[in-house]
C-alpha cells in the first residue's frame, strides 16, 4: 500500500494476475501497461532482439489472461525501447489485440518509468491506429465514458 509508484517486471505482473485469479481480473476496469525492452544489464548475454518486450513469455501470458478475463473500461498503453513496434511483430500483436476496452489511450510519454533507451513512444503510426481499432470495443460495456474526450491520445488534450 505504498503511495510511491514502483516499476514491476513482466514476471511480477504475471504473478500478480495469477495470484488475484480470474474472478478479480474480470473486475479490473482501468489498466496501464508500459511495454519496454529489457535493459542490457538485466540480460547481458542477450542480443538486442532477444531483449525486446515482444519476445517476453511472461508478458505474452499476461496479455492472454487480460484478453480472456478482463472487462476493461479504459486501457492506457505505452511503447518504449530500441525499435518501434511494427506490423512484423505478429505474435505480440495477436495477443495484445485480444484485450478489449471501451477506451484505448496510447500514451506519448512514460509516466511510471524512466526509460533507459528512449522516452518517445515507439510504435509505427499505422500499427498504432490498427491496435487502437482492434482493442476498442464496438459496443461499449460502460456507456458513461465520453467518447469524444477519452479516445484521444494524451498529447491531444
Amino acid at each position: 500500500w505504498d503511495s510511491a509508484m514502483k516499476e514491476v517486471g513482466y514476471k511480477d505482473f504475471r504473478r500478480f494476475l495469477v495470484t488475484i485469479g480470474t474472478h478479480n481480473i474480470s473486475k479490473m476496469r482501468d489498466a496501464s501497461i508500459e511495454f519496454e525492452d529489457c535493459h542490457p544489464r538485466d540480460m547481458p548475454s542477450g542480443t538486442t532482439e532477444e531483449r525486446r518486450y515482444v519476445h517476453d513469455g511472461n508478458l505474452i501470458e499476461c496479455l492472454k489472461m487480460l484478453g480472456r478475463y478482463a472487462e476493461l473500461q479504459k486501457l492506457h498503453l505505452g511503447f518504449y525501447g530500441r525499435r518501434s513496434l511494427a506490423c512484423t511483430d505478429l505474435r505480440f500483436l495477436e495477443h495484445l489485440c485480444v484485450i478489449k476496452a471501451d477506451v484505448v489511450v496510447v500514451k506519448t510519454h512514460p509516466s511510471l518509468s524512466h526509460t533507459w533507451y528512449c522516452s518517445m513512444n515507439r510504435i509505427n503510426p499505422d500499427v498504432r491506429a490498427e491496435v487502437v481499432r482492434k482493442i476498442t470495443r464496438k459496443t461499449k460495456l460502460y456507456p458513461e465514458i465520453s467518447d469524444s474526450k477519452e479516445s484521444m491520445t494524451d498529447s491531444e488534450y
